[in-house]
């Protein structure tokens, strides 16, 4: 039986979900501890009793871990720290705007290494320090900074998976930028004011659409000003992250021509920026663009347009996957590849559908082995499962039942043993199309069994979802059981 066609919340998952960006780059400029890093830790070095020219070995130590893993970079973070920290508790207070410097770099060092915990703690005892220094002194600008450490922890506290505490967090932030903002005429903090608008719609979006939709709007309202009245180009990255954000929402509202408005808003933003020449750093971010909206428009839908965005975006991947990138490049790319794939069926391409199937198997394949099953198994049972749809279509049913069964192979423990009930569809839905695959063969005993197997599956599934989805493939089964039943 054919799958209909993948929604946004099927497509989300884990850590490789496309969640919206809540405000991911910092929004504003963080003071950095290492601008005049060997004059500052020479004298901390000097107060601390120790040899002011240790300064220079670990200036040069931290610009080469910078170059590496961030492991290395936390090192050296871990070896200066201390030596602030010691200081600030012997009543040393010159050194304490050095040690929340250090503690806001830190945590996005942790937040590079996937470490959010790591990320919270270093947030935490900078802002300790900095919410005291606010009682003590009415600046505007310290409550400024403040607001925007705030931000930097609900971002990490957001990846951690504790959303209410990262609303909680962009409120305090708000409440001190609109009063910046609009009661003392702060518009250097318009910036910070709206990427705390688009990080609480991000919060607000997974459960509350209209009051997202409501911040994403204050979000673009501030940043459409600050470049198209302002002449501020540094935020257009900023405008076509909220862009997307608001395209997911409305795509999750069913509001497809008001998605398809603001994906195109934030494809003109990356095309505007990203040359054809040189990739340059936002090249990724148009990919997954096209991606995006081909994955609104179809399969199945308007497929030619699907295999055209699709195409744009594997140039742009296959080229960035040539050098040195992380698994998300690829994931990315197995993903263009599987969706051109389905709508160069539709076309009446199946052969160079099976061709692009393969290419996304061989990438997922090599994820799966690096990475492990709990982040990409279920991407790479779905590619088997269009991989076995493609050799049906050319009557190759063998090949199909193979692929079938590669896939039921990795999501049966999945399901059975590790309690991936979000799987549990996918497994049924597997398990039956391959039993029909072995009738079509002529084993119809075993394909019964098959289509046995996947009918509990089925109906737990539709008992702990309620999906028409589940219920429409259950009743399928039951016709299929039905019809390939033993004569009397």
């Amino acid at each position: 039986m054919k799958r209909k066609k993948v929604t946004h919340k099927q497509q989300a998952t884990s850590a490789k979900s496309s969640q919206p960006a809540a405000g991911t780059s910092e929004p504003g400029a963080i003071v950095t501890a290492w601008s005049k890093a060997r004059e500052r830790l020479e004298q901390a070095l000097r107060s601390a009793g120790r040899d002011p020219a240790e300064a220079a070995a670990i200036v040069a130590r931290m610009k080469a871990a910078r170059q590496g893993k961030a492991a290395d970079e936390l090192a050296v973070y871990d070896e200066i720290k201390p030596v602030y920290a010691g200081l600030v508790q012997d009543g040393r207070e010159e050194f304490e705007s050095g040690l929340v410097a250090l503690c806001a770099e830190k945590a996005l060092v942790h937040l590079r290494a996937e470490d959010a915990p790591g990320a919270i703690r270093e947030y935490d005892q900078g802002i300790a320090i900095q919410e005291r220094w606010v009682k003590q002194n009415s600046c505007p600008d310290l409550a400024a900074d403040l607001a925007v450490v705030y931000i930097g922890k609900a971002i990490a506290m957001r990846i951690a998976g504790d959303n209410q505490g990262a609303v909680a967090l962009y409120d305090r932030a708000l409440a001190i930028l609109e009063s910046l903002v609009h009661k003392e005429g702060r518009r250097d903090m318009l910036n910070a004011l709206a990427c705390a608008y688009n990080g609480k719609g991000a919060m607000l979006s997974l459960d509350n659409h209209s009051d997202a939709i409501a911040l994403y709007d204050q979000a673009i309202e501030i940043w459409e000003r600050l470049v198209r009245k302002d002449g501020r180009v540094e935020f257009d990255s900023n405008l076509a992250m909220v862009f997307s954000n608001k395209a997911a929402v409305l795509r999750d509202l069913n509001d497809d021509r008001g998605a398809m408005e603001f994906y195109d808003k934030e494809i003109d933003i990356w095309e505007n920026v990203v040359s054809n020449a040189v990739l340059g750093e936002h090249a990724f971010d148009l990919a997954k663009a096209y991606l995006n909206k081909a994955v609104l428009i179809g399969p199945p839908g308007d497929n030619l347009g699907v295999a055209v965005l699709c195409d744009r975006a594997i140039i742009i991947l296959e080229r960035l996957a040539s050098g040195k990138v992380g698994p998300e490049v690829s994931h990315e790319l197995a993903k263009a590849c599987r969706y051109n794939a389905i709508a160069a069926n539709l076309l009446g391409q199946p052969r160079v559908s099976v061709t692009l199937i393969a290419k996304a198997i061989t990438i997922l394949e090599r994820l799966f082995e690096m990475e492990g099953p709990r982040l990409w198994a279920d991407d790479l049972a779905d590619v088997y499962s269009d991989a076995a749809a493609q050799a049906r279509a050319l009557d190759d049913h063998r090949g199909a039942e193979a692929y079938y069964s590669r896939a039921i192979a990795i999501l049966a423990p999945l399901v059975d043993q590790e309690g991936r009930h979000e799987l549990a569809f996918a497994l049924g839905r597997t398990k039956a199309n391959r039993g029909e695959t072995l009738i079509a063969l002529g084993e119809k005993v075993e394909g019964l069994e098959d289509l046995r197997s996947a009918r509990p599956i089925l109906q737990a599934e539709f008992l702990r979802t309620g999906q028409d989805e589940v219920k429409q493939f259950l009743e399928w089964v039951e016709q299929q059981i039905a019809a390939n039943l033993p004569s009397e």
